[in-house]
């Protein structure tokens, strides 16, 4: 499929890992991301998995927001 205008592949996503991302929104949990991808790579990817909407982008680390 593709994802604006990128082709993506199937990313796979680990046993148990929609389950506990149900089990913290149940708790109301804030979730952010800490990847060295690029916030615009990691949205893509998020997206392609369908998991982008579970997460909070203001609490969340992107390679280009790194200070070395």
């Amino acid at each position: 499929g593709t994802v604006t205008g990128v082709q993506t592949c199937a990313l796979p996503i680990l046993p148990g890992v929609v389950a506990l991302l149900d089990a913290l929104s149940e708790r109301r949990a804030r979730l952010g991301i800490l990847t060295g991808n690029l916030r615009g790579g990691a949205e893509i990817k998020l997206r392609a998995i369908g998991l982008h909407e579970r997460f909070d982008g203001t609490i969340s680390a992107f390679a280009e927001e790194t200070v070395w």
